[in-house]
């Protein structure tokens, strides 16, 4: 940003991009992550950085339907060896830490 009114723009975009992500969970113009968006509705949003591996999202999907918490929306992006995928539930009673294996 070269101008004073440069710089006040950059700073109000990245807030405004750092409040969709806290409030949405959506990534936009990230270094590490690819964007991702998913709209906003009821339930509860799933926000989880992952590995880019294969069989990733079966074994968070497998995980939460062990503790009986069905997916009801799902987006999933991926950037070299990172991957973010967001999701939605209706109900959120998670009882256990997914493995960081």
């Amino acid at each position: 940003a070269s101008t004073e009114e440069a710089e006040e723009n950059c700073a109000i975009m990245v807030a405004d991009q750092v409040a969709d992500y806290l409030e949405n969970g959506n990534i936009l113009n990230a270094v590490n992550f690819p964007n991702i968006a998913m709209p906003r509705e009821s339930g509860y949003r799933l926000a989880i950085a992952n590995a880019n591996v294969p069989n990733m999202l079966g074994r968070i999907s497998t995980t939460l339907a062990e503790d009986d918490l069905n997916i009801q929306n799902m987006v999933n992006r991926s950037r070299g060896d990172l991957a973010f995928t967001t999701g939605r539930c209706r109900k959120c009673q998670y009882r256990r830490r997914l493995s960081t294996s």
